[in-house]
Protein backbone atom coordinates (compact mmCIF):
# COMPACT_ATOMS: atom_id res chain seq x y z
CA UNK A 1 0.00 0.00 0.00
CA UNK A 2 2.85 2.43 0.85
CA UNK A 3 4.57 1.58 -2.41
CA UNK A 4 1.37 2.20 -4.35
CA UNK A 5 0.86 5.65 -2.74
CA UNK A 6 4.49 6.50 -3.39
CA UNK A 7 4.15 5.57 -7.08
CA UNK A 8 0.93 7.60 -7.40
CA UNK A 9 2.67 10.62 -5.83
CA UNK A 10 5.62 10.28 -8.21
CA UNK A 11 3.31 9.94 -11.21
CA UNK A 12 1.31 13.01 -10.13
CA UNK A 13 4.51 15.06 -9.72
CA UNK A 14 5.69 14.00 -13.17
CA UNK A 15 2.37 14.97 -14.77
CA UNK A 16 2.38 18.35 -13.05
CA UNK A 17 5.89 19.06 -14.25
CA UNK A 18 4.87 18.21 -17.83
CA UNK A 19 1.95 20.63 -17.82
CA UNK A 20 3.27 23.45 -15.65
CA UNK A 21 4.45 26.62 -17.33
CA UNK A 22 7.61 27.94 -15.75
CA UNK A 23 8.19 31.23 -17.57
CA UNK A 24 7.01 32.55 -20.93
CA UNK A 25 8.24 35.82 -22.42
CA UNK A 26 5.51 37.37 -24.58
CA UNK A 27 6.39 40.07 -27.10
CA UNK A 28 4.38 41.54 -30.00
CA UNK A 29 4.72 39.56 -33.24
CA UNK A 30 5.26 42.81 -35.18
CA UNK A 31 6.14 46.40 -34.27
CA UNK A 32 5.98 49.33 -36.64
CA UNK A 33 8.80 51.80 -36.34
CA UNK A 34 7.61 55.22 -37.42
CA UNK A 35 4.65 55.87 -39.72
CA UNK A 36 3.83 56.42 -43.38
CA UNK A 37 4.61 60.10 -42.85
CA UNK A 38 8.08 59.49 -41.31
CA UNK A 39 10.64 61.50 -43.26
CA UNK A 40 13.94 60.13 -44.55
CA UNK A 41 16.93 61.13 -42.46
CA UNK A 42 15.01 61.25 -39.17
CA UNK A 43 14.94 59.21 -35.98
CA UNK A 44 11.68 57.46 -35.13
CA UNK A 45 10.47 55.43 -32.16
CA UNK A 46 7.71 53.17 -30.92
CA UNK A 47 6.96 51.33 -27.71
CA UNK A 48 6.54 47.62 -27.15
CA UNK A 49 5.41 45.63 -24.15
CA UNK A 50 7.25 42.57 -22.87
CA UNK A 51 5.31 40.30 -20.52
CA UNK A 52 6.08 37.23 -18.44
CA UNK A 53 2.94 35.09 -18.55
CA UNK A 54 4.53 32.17 -16.74
CA UNK A 55 4.82 31.15 -13.10
CA UNK A 56 8.53 31.88 -12.55
CA UNK A 57 10.77 34.91 -12.89
CA UNK A 58 12.65 35.31 -16.18
CA UNK A 59 16.22 36.50 -15.64
CA UNK A 60 18.92 37.36 -18.14
CA UNK A 61 16.70 38.88 -20.84
CA UNK A 62 18.70 40.33 -23.73
CA UNK A 63 17.96 41.45 -27.29
CA UNK A 64 19.74 41.10 -30.61
CA UNK A 65 18.79 42.73 -33.93
CA UNK A 66 18.89 41.16 -37.40
CA UNK A 67 18.33 44.49 -39.20
CA UNK A 68 20.96 46.30 -41.23
CA UNK A 69 23.04 48.66 -39.06
CA UNK A 70 21.96 51.63 -41.23
CA UNK A 71 18.68 51.60 -39.26
CA UNK A 72 20.59 52.11 -35.98
CA UNK A 73 18.01 50.10 -34.02
CA UNK A 74 18.24 50.23 -30.23
CA UNK A 75 16.03 49.36 -27.29
CA UNK A 76 15.75 51.65 -24.30
CA UNK A 77 14.28 50.68 -20.96
CA UNK A 78 14.26 46.95 -21.66
CA UNK A 79 14.22 44.92 -18.44
CA UNK A 80 16.85 42.27 -17.76
CA UNK A 81 14.31 40.29 -15.72
CA UNK A 82 10.54 40.01 -15.30
CA UNK A 83 8.69 38.48 -12.36
CA UNK A 84 5.72 36.21 -12.95
CA UNK A 85 2.83 38.24 -14.41
CA UNK A 86 4.97 41.38 -14.73
CA UNK A 87 5.03 43.58 -17.85
CA UNK A 88 7.48 46.26 -18.93
CA UNK A 89 7.45 48.83 -21.70
CA UNK A 90 10.57 49.33 -23.80
CA UNK A 91 11.17 51.97 -26.46
CA UNK A 92 12.48 50.90 -29.85
CA UNK A 93 14.35 53.68 -31.64
CA UNK A 94 15.73 53.69 -35.15
CA UNK A 95 16.76 55.79 -38.12
CA UNK A 96 14.93 56.18 -41.46
CA UNK A 97 17.69 56.26 -44.08
CA UNK A 98 17.36 58.40 -47.21
CA UNK A 99 17.07 55.30 -49.43
CA UNK A 100 14.31 53.70 -47.35
CA UNK A 101 11.76 53.65 -50.20
CA UNK A 102 8.78 52.38 -48.19
CA UNK A 103 10.34 49.04 -47.31
CA UNK A 104 7.97 47.11 -45.00
CA UNK A 105 10.07 44.66 -43.00
CA UNK A 106 13.52 45.82 -41.98
CA UNK A 107 14.46 42.90 -39.72
CA UNK A 108 13.73 41.26 -36.40
CA UNK A 109 14.48 41.60 -32.71
CA UNK A 110 15.40 38.34 -31.00
CA UNK A 111 14.69 38.33 -27.26
CA UNK A 112 16.87 35.77 -25.50
CA UNK A 113 16.74 34.35 -21.99
CA UNK A 114 17.68 31.07 -20.33
CA UNK A 115 14.04 30.08 -21.01
CA UNK A 116 14.42 30.36 -24.80
CA UNK A 117 14.20 32.83 -27.66
CA UNK A 118 11.22 34.69 -29.11
CA UNK A 119 11.17 37.32 -31.84
CA UNK A 120 9.43 40.43 -33.12
CA UNK A 121 9.38 41.58 -36.75
CA UNK A 122 10.23 45.27 -37.21
CA UNK A 123 8.46 47.13 -39.99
Amino acid sequence: MKTQRFLVAILAAMLLSLFSVSAILEVPSTVRLGSDSSRSGTDVSTQLILRNSGNDTINGISAKFSADTKYNLRLEGMPSSLASGQSATATLRGFVPSNFGGQRSIGSIFFNSPNGTTSTTVE
